[in-house]
């Protein structure tokens, strides 16, 4: 028999809260989706068009923020309601 702790018992294993499993049950697929999305999205459009101001108008910043700012509102979309 071996004195190894089993996966149950390990001292590291934490129980979640009910409230922290609900707000993980809700923030991983919507995480997931608005990932798929900024993909789908950007594979479309280039940032750097967008930029430059041939979509949206001039804007001041670069392409990473623009690729940001459109996942945090693909996010904000799932997690709305």
């Amino acid at each position: 028999m071996s004195n190894a702790l089993s996966h149950d018992e390990s001292p590291s294993r934490r129980d979640w809260s009910r409230r922290g499993r609900d707000v993980a049950i809700v923030l991983w697929p919507s995480f997931l989706a608005a990932s798929v999305e900024t993909m789908v999205f950007f594979s479309k459009f280039d940032p750097i068009a967008i930029v430059q101001g041939d979509f949206v108008g001039r804007s001041h910043y670069d392409a990473r923020r623009r690729v940001c700012a459109g996942f945090l509102f693909f996010l904000g979309v799932h997690n709305d309601g």
